[in-house]
């Protein structure tokens, strides 16, 4: 089972997720960031984005990473291996599975739980014994 610490204490990826997570603008960040799909080391670009009219050429809209959140805008890299990771420590935080599959950004349900969740030994065993206790064993 993986432990997590409390931010400002530790450091470490699971500390900084725990983190982000308890944060007020936590789903801001999370519709900010869906574009890096998930990656794990995501591009970040920094400068001025503009919108142009493709028949015009009038400019729209402009817009400078500065004011996003984190200052940059996210692309993924195209590496999904931090996904399993994920699913696992979630699943050992006992993270109901639906939550899981929406910060994974899951369309199905059997992706999330067929294909990234893997159950530690620590987990399996404490379910065993639950199931064990409440049926007076």
């Amino acid at each position: 089972m993986s432990t997590l610490q409390r931010p400002g204490v530790a450091g470490g990826r699971a500390a900084q997720a725990l983190h982000r997570a308890t944060t007020p603008d936590y789903f801001g960040w999370l519709e900010h960031t869906r574009t890096a799909g998930g990656c794990a080391r995501p591009i970040r670009l920094t400068g001025t984005m503009t919108a142009v009219d493709r028949d015009t050429g009038r400019v729209l809209t402009e817009q400078h990473t500065d004011e996003l959140p984190d200052r940059v805008l996210y692309k993924a890299c195209g590496n999904r291996r931090a996904r399993r990771t994920c699913a696992t420590l979630l699943a050992d935080l006992d993270v109901h599975p639906r939550v899981a599959m929406q910060i994974l950004r899951h369309a199905r349900f059997s992706v999330t739980m067929e294909i990234y969740t893997q159950v530690s030994s620590t987990a399996t065993r404490e379910a065993l014994k639950r199931l064990g206790e409440s049926l007076g064993h």
